[in-house]
């Protein structure tokens, strides 16, 4: 019979009751079917007419079904889910396609990156000038390693075209500047690993299609058609009269 009709008799003997069962061969008579659609819903009817005492088996609650009989508590519940066709849309313009490569931070996330950088290349900067042993920015001969503007500026050109590409623009040679570069690769490192990880959840989430239905009341007012089982037909009329439906079942 089923394991609902087990989990009753199963109920039953922890209760301690002494109630006698008998069961019928059918889940409904034969004049209750011919009545309804349902053999769930003439069920419903036999118990409600005193044809059966009791009826075991997994009963939407519709509202049809309550207005014949009383329903004990679910032993568990049916969910149902609306699904619509979905396209892919896409809104995007010049602009925000200019944009997105700025998206995976926040606006004060790429002012510390910048920040970050800059204060990178003014220490690099600094240390070769003031350390006779390392002109360890490429691109300055060693007699041009004195003058601050000329310095300042190549280290700052090294500092973000390094944050750019992701790999070390200076040689170092001295253990001042092999430190803070140190420190510099590791704030990359860092950097470039929040910004990939960010950047393809973003690209996952830019794939989700959108059917321009976020419930059943968006669904009625686009007029569309509503695939319903027949068991809870009455039901979505009477709550949503103004809906088209499609019966199955």
């Amino acid at each position: 019979y089923g394991v609902e009709v087990d989990f009753f008799k199963s109920a039953l003997q922890e209760l301690g009751t002494s109630v006698e069962l008998s069961m019928s061969d059918t889940f409904a008579t034969d004049a209750t079917r011919a009545r309804f659609s349902s053999s769930f819903t003439a069920a419903v009817n036999d118990v409600a007419v005193g044809r059966f005492d009791v009826a075991v088996g997994d009963f939407w609650v519709t509202s049809e079904r309550v207005l014949m009989t009383q329903f004990l508590p679910a032993v568990r519940s049916d969910l149902f889910y609306l699904v619509t066709a979905a396209e892919k849309k896409s809104t995007e313009t010049f602009a925000t396609v200019l944009r997105n490569p700025f998206k995976p931070f926040s606006g004060e996330a790429w002012a510390l990156v910048v920040g970050v950088a800059a204060f990178t290349a003014v220490c690099m900067a600094f240390l070769s000038v003031h350390d006779s042993e390392d002109f360890s920015l490429e691109g300055l001969l060693p007699s041009e390693a004195r003058s601050w503007s000329k310095t300042l500026s190549l280290s700052i050109f090294l500092a973000f075209s390094s944050l750019v590409n992701g790999d070390s623009r200076y040689s170092t040679q001295t253990l001042p500047t092999k430190l803070s570069y140190l420190g510099f690769q590791f704030f990359l490192l860092i950097v470039l690993s929040s910004y990939t990880a960010n950047l393809a959840s973003m690209l996952v989430v830019q794939q989700v299609l959108d059917s321009g239905v976020s419930g059943i009341h968006d669904a009625i007012e686009q007029g569309r058609t509503i695939c319903v089982p027949a068991a809870i037909e009455h039901t979505m009329r009477l709550l949503h009269p103004s809906a088209t439906l499609h019966v199955y079942g």
